[in-house]
Order: C-alpha cells, then sequence, then structure tokens
C-alpha cells in the first residue's frame, strides 16, 4: 500500500512538472527569447524563475531518481546491466537520435550538427538521462556508494559554481554533469530519507525556509538548494494531495493523473516544437508576436493549456501506433 501511494505520489508530480515545463517554454518569450516586450517581462522572470527553478529540470530528474533506487532496490528490476543497458538505449538514446534529428529538421532556424554536442534542440534531456542512468548503476553496483557521493558533490558545485545546464560541449557530456546530484538525491531521497522527512514537522519547516530565503535572495549560486527544497515541498504536497480523502475517493481523478503521466514524454517532445515554431516562423510570429505583447497577461495562459492540451491529444493518437508506442508510451 504504502508502494502505491509513493507511485501514485509519482504520477501526480510528473503531471505537475510536465504542465510546469509547458509554461515554462510559454513564458520563454517573455522570459529570455526576446520574442515580446511588454511591461510584465520583469515579473515573468523573476516569478518563473523561482516557482520552476532551473526551468523544473531537476524536478524531473530527481523522479528519475527515486524511481531508479523504487525498481532497481525494492522491486528487484535492472539485476543484469546488459538488460538495462538495453532498456535505456530503447527509452532514451534512440528517442535521442531518431526523435532529435527529427525535430531539429522541423523546428525552424536549428542546426542538425547541433547533435553532435548533444542538443539538438529540447531532447537534450534524454541523452542526459541516459548518460545518469548508466553512470549510477554501475558506479552503484560494481564500484562504491562513496564514488557516487563524490560525484553528487561535485556535480552540486558545477551546479552552484558553474556555466548554465545548456553549456554546450561535444557529445553533451555537461548536461549529466550539471544534473548528477538531482538524480542521485532522489535516489538517497527514496532510500533513507522520504519516511524520516514526512514525518517531522521541523524538517518541513526548515526546508520551507530554505525555499523562502533562497526565492528572496536569488542568485545562481543559490539555484542548487533552491531545487532542491522546492523539489521537497513539491514531494510534500503531493503526499497531502494523495493522502486526501478527496483524492482517494475520486477515481476519475486518479484516473486522469495515470493518464496524463503516461503521456507526459510525449508532451514533453511535442510541445516545445510546437512553441518554437510558433514564435520563431516569420509568418507564425508575425500573429502570434502582436497577441504576446498587447494581452501578456491572458494570451500565455490560454496558450498554455491549448498547448498541453493539444499535446495530450496528439500524444494519444500518436500512441494508438506502434511506432508511436515505442517512442513515447
Amino acid at each position: 500500500m504504502d508502494n502505491k501511494n509513493n507511485l501514485q505520489e509519482v504520477a501526480l508530480l510528473r503531471c505537475l512538472a510536465t504542465f510546469s515545463i509547458v509554461v515554462w517554454h510559454t513564458y520563454c518569450s517573455y522570459i529570455c527569447w526576446d520574442v515580446a516586450e511588454t511591461p510584465a517581462n520583469d515579473f515573468y522572470n523573476k516569478l518563473f524563475t523561482r516557482i520552476f527553478p532551473i526551468a523544473n529540470m531537476p524536478l524531473f530528474t530527481f523522479l528519475a531518481g527515486y524511481l531508479f533506487c523504487f525498481l532497481m532496490n525494492e522491486v528487484g528490476k535492472y539485476a543484469d546491466f546488459k538488460k538495462f543497458l538495453l532498456n535505456k538505449t530503447h527509452r532514451l538514446l534512440i528517442p535521442f537520435i531518431v526523435l532529435g534529428a527529427l525535430i531539429n529538421l522541423t523546428e525552424y532556424g536549428k542546426n542538425i550538427t547541433d547533435i553532435l554536442y548533444g542538443q539538438p534542440n529540447h531532447l537534450w534531456y534524454c541523452l542526459m538521462l541516459f548518460y545518469v542512468f548508466i553512470i549510477c548503476w554501475i558506479v552503484e553496483k560494481k564500484i562504491s556508494r562513496k564514488v557516487n557521493i563524490v560525484l553528487v558533490i561535485l556535480s552540486f558545485m558545477i551546479v552552484c559554481y558553474g556555466k548554465s545546464y545548456l553549456y554546450k560541449t561535444p557529445l553533451g557530456l555537461y548536461q549529466p554533469l550539471y544534473f548528477y546530484c538531482f538524480f542521485y538525491a532522489g535516489f538517497l531521497f527514496r532510500e533513507h530519507f522520504e519516511k524520516k522527512f514526512f514525518t517531522s514537522n521541523a524538517s518541513i519547516i526548515i526546508v520551507s525556509l530554505m525555499y523562502i530565503i533562497c526565492c528572496l535572495f536569488y542568485n545562481s549560486h543559490l539555484c542548487g538548494i533552491m531545487a532542491i527544497s522546492h523539489i521537497i515541498l513539491a514531494f510534500w504536497i503531493a503526499k497531502k494531495i494523495c493522502d486526501s480523502k478527496a483524492y482517494c475517493e475520486n477515481e476519475f481523478l486518479q484516473k486522469t493523473v495515470d493518464t496524463i503521466s503516461k503521456y507526459s514524454f510525449g508532451v514533453y517532445v511535442l510541445h516545445q516544437w510546437i512553441i518554437w515554431n510558433l514564435t520563431r516562423e516569420p509568418h507564425l510570429l508575425s500573429y502570434v508576436k502582436p497577441m504576446l505583447e498587447q494581452h501578456y497577461i491572458v494570451a500565455p495562459i490560454f496558450a498554455c493549456i491549448a498547448i498541453f492540451g493539444i499535446c495530450l491529444i496528439l500524444t494519444h493518437f500518436i500512441c494508438k501506433t506502434r511506432v508511436g508506442r515505442y517512442f513515447l508510451c
């Protein structure tokens, strides 16, 4: 029962994280893409960099590490390295190569050679996760946990004092160094800290204060602490929701969460392709830019909801095909 509830919390968090990335990329037109100039740009920048630390990619990565720990240590999956490598090749590496190349060829202004740097587009995340999974398995199973702890410390230092997570390196080797601390933090949280944290009000208060302080004194050196505290608070909120009577007795809501969670990768793949072309292709931009600038409060809210819904519907129908299920489900 405990495992089921925990997995339901993960499903809910995956839904929220997926919607948040749609929101983030929608508001990037105001925050960092220089698409729309409005009086709200500075406000949007301050708001979304705090409520979605590092574009909320640490949350996705933390969830991956959390589930990896659950599946490997509690379910007994991933015992054989060859099967594990094959699984991650199909789930992450091949989608990075195939979907990454396809999206690059159809996104306005993109260069296909970016795939050599692990950054053909937002599918860089698949390659990063592939690296992180393989490294973690080898170190955890064949070397020593102490080495993993050292890697986490080095990774966290890169987050606090290194370059942006989108920094270009051959084969995309910088991103796994940057995100490894969040992945293994999820692993350790599942293994050691989750139950202790949720039974301690003092822990919740301390983490809440850490997050508030990081928001108030926001700078790049505090992003790692902000992201971790934000993730733990998100887990706590998700647990409260999943344990609530209203949620437990609402089968429709649970099925909706499970469906969105199942389609989350499809939404991730499709959403930026839509947003990027809408805000880059000159003919489309000639219509989109005036709307974003004139209706800078209503337009992005409507866009977030519409794009999220469209991506869910497209993923649903794409997953009815064999190829679609292979890549997106």
